[in-house]
């Protein structure tokens, strides 16, 4: 089973315009945000009299408006169309010794990431590092909201639903790491987080549901990287703005001490990752011939996701 899903057959349609992926963008783009929230979501808890929303209302919220109704939209579109979430998710079992390589590679990238996102505006700002986190969850609730729920469904719609349906239509796997890399990365607020989401999409998520065959690798490198945030990050532990700059020189020596430490580490471990699943690439893959309206919708789909990102 496994195997008919990566071993692209030539005897497959040719690609077709992306009207899976338009549909996914015109909801997070448009539809989300302008319709679901403000028609649909707001008027319920107006009425239950919990708006304002606060704590894990706001959580749930943020789940079912960015996330539940997409996969639900994809739960109905699989029954209609008779697809099994089983084949299209590619949950193959994750080996224990990749999960202790993916686990030490997340831990490095992470560490990295902090290092960057707080190094940059101390060095050559004014020295202040804005509190950058989610001011209205406690602990318990972003871990919750950014290491599972957000995890479960954002691989879902990016490296599950999405990802399978291109693979489906033969396009590859390069492609594909681009535009769900790009559109993972310009759904995210903020500079910064667009810029290092995009690139952990087309770099890390990609790579390891193409290495490994399974949703759980990405799955596993995600819930890291958003538990880690919330668990090494100063400002989940510090309520205002003059501790938290007295406590940055600190914490950058301790990222810079970290990242000497955990580099060579996970490169080791990159190797050893790559040579245990090396088997499962395909050395050059035989695909028929896209048509010219995927070509088309799949360079328009990119611009859009840029223009998008540029405006934010």
């Amino acid at each position: 089973m496994e195997e008919k899903q990566w071993n692209i057959q030539a005897k497959k349609p040719k690609a077709t315009p992306n009207i899976i992926l338009f549909a996914t963008m015109l909801y997070y783009f448009v539809i989300g945000r302008n319709i679901i929230q403000p028609y649909v979501l707001t008027p319920i808890y107006d009425f239950l009299g919990i708006y304002p929303l606060s704590g894990w209302a706001t959580v749930l919220n943020a789940f079912f408006r960015d996330l539940g109704v997409p996969i639900l939209a994809y739960l109905l579109f699989a029954f209609l169309k008779k697809r099994k979430i089983h084949f299209a998710f590619s949950i193959s079992r994750l080996s224990w010794t990749n999960i202790l390589y993916i686990t030490i590679m997340t831990l490095a990238v992470r560490v990295i990431f902090n290092l960057i996102e707080s190094g940059i505006p101390f060095l050559f700002g004014d020295g202040r590092v804005p509190m950058q986190t989610f001011r209205f969850m406690d602990i318990g609730q972003s871990l919750i909201h950014n290491a599972l729920l957000a995890t479960l469904f954002e691989e879902v719609v990016f490296r599950g639903f999405l990802w399978s349906e291109y693979r489906r239509q033969n396009v590859a796997y390069r492609k594909i790491a681009l535009v769900t890399g790009l559109f993972f990365g310009v759904i995210h607020l903020g500079v910064f987080n667009i810029i290092h989401t995009t690139i952990s999409g087309i770099l890390f998520y990609a790579p390891l549901i193409y290495l490994t065959r399974s949703i759980w690798a990405p799955m596993l490198h995600h819930a890291l990287m958003n538990g880690l945030y919330t668990l090494i990050s100063p400002a989940f532990y510090i309520d205002n703005q003059v501790d938290f700059d007295a406590f940055i020189p600190m914490y950058l020596i301790l990222l810079s001490v970290s990242t000497v430490i955990l580099i060579p580490i996970a490169i080791m471990c990159g190797k050893k990752f790559y040579r245990e699943n090396r088997h499962n690439m395909q050395a050059k893959e035989s695909l028929p011939r896209e048509s010219r309206a995927f070509a088309v919708s799949y360079w328009v789909v990119i611009a859009v996701i840029v223009a998008t990102a540029l405006r934010s």
